[in-house]
């Protein structure tokens, strides 16, 4: 079993999405990302801004899965995890998607999305 804790590496815990069904948390986020997106760097480091102000991220569950080393991300993929893009963020509540963002993603959707305050 996997849980957000281990292996964080700033603010995202990096998961292999063969692990994806293997999350024990009941309450997490999924972050669908690459290395080559410019505007994923973008969400990155919006992320990484808004921790300086809220410092209630680090309390969420944050898995990220870098599609560039993912052997298998393919389209099979994108329609089991119904992954619309790149970036694209998903929020689970019990392994059941409680909301997403995706394309154009702005600071002010971040913190709502994320329930900052």
């Amino acid at each position: 079993m996997v849980r957000a804790k281990q292996e964080r590496n700033g603010i995202y815990s990096y998961i292999k999405m063969s692990n994806l069904d293997n999350i024990e948390d009941d309450d997490y986020y999924v972050v669908y990302t690459s290395s080559m997106c410019g505007t994923c760097m973008r969400l990155k480091n919006d992320l990484l801004k808004i921790e300086e102000k809220h410092k209630d991220i680090n309390k969420r569950h944050i898995y990220a899965v870098d599609v560039d080393t993912e052997e298998k991300f393919n389209d099979e993929y994108m329609k089991r995890f119904d992954v619309k893009g790149i970036p694209f963020v998903v929020h689970y509540n019990k392994h059941r998607k409680k909301g997403i963002l995706y394309d154009n993603i702005q600071k002010d959707e971040i913190i709502n999305f994320f329930d900052l305050q």
